[in-house]
């Protein structure tokens, strides 16, 4: 392939997107094991907030915080083991 001077370079092949971005299942989980309780779901945990922008986004506070999709939560994850039950379910 040749550049604009006629030059001869190298085509380099655009790096793929990656759509598996998003966890399929709880991180929180894989890092410190799932709630004793049967059932218990995030939603309910006092540690899952939410940012509304023209969406609902939900986040972790125990998880790192960034504003891309890498850090969303999903409300009906199997909750970890820090969790904290609400007086106000999400």
């Amino acid at each position: 392939m040749k550049d604009l001077f006629g030059n001869d370079m190298e085509y380099k092949e655009p790096p793929k997107y990656k759509s598996e971005a998003f966890p399929k299942e709880n991180p929180m989980v894989v890092a410190f094991g799932e709630h004793w309780e049967p059932d218990t779901k995030c939603k309910t945990c006092a540690n899952l907030w939410e940012k509304k922008l023209v969406h609902t986004y939900y986040k972790c506070k125990l998880r790192a915080y960034s504003s891309g999709k890498h850090t969303d939560h999903k409300k009906n994850w199997t909750a970890c083991s820090k969790y904290v039950k609400s007086t106000t379910p999400l």
